[in-house]
């Protein structure tokens, strides 16, 4: 079953959401992510998985940045399956595309939230 990884930082305090990174295009048979794999150069990701652009414009993992005294952020981690082996988009996808995408040919998912503040 094709899946796929996709992070989202959800800033609880407008109830809105900040994505810092997207990364499709991952078979199942992957378990976990090299280190380095959320740099922007995608020379450390799995053979084929591809990163979308985060909301800040740019590829890769962009970090945990809360402002410091504003309290816990909350961040969720999600992993979907999907039905099809691609999407057909390509790294300049912004996240609503990936996000759009996906949510016509998700099978299932799972979550991981974490909380932190500075």
């Amino acid at each position: 079953m094709p899946g796929v990884f996709r992070s989202r930082l959800s800033i609880a305090r407008t109830q809105c959401s900040h994505v810092i990174p997207s990364m499709f295009r991952c078979t199942a048979s992957i378990t976990e992510l090299p280190r380095g794999a959320g740099s922007g150069d995608q020379a450390a990701l799995p053979t084929g998985a591809i990163h979308a652009r985060n909301d800040a414009g740019g590829l890769g993992y962009i970090g945990m940045a809360p402002p410091e005294g504003h309290g816990d952020h909350r961040y969720v981690f999600a992993v979907h399956a999907l039905g099809v082996p691609k999407l057909g988009i390509d790294s300049s996808a912004s996240p609503a595309v990936v996000g759009f995408n996906m949510f016509f040919n998700t099978l299932g998912r799972g979550v991981l939230i974490a909380h932190f503040g500075r």
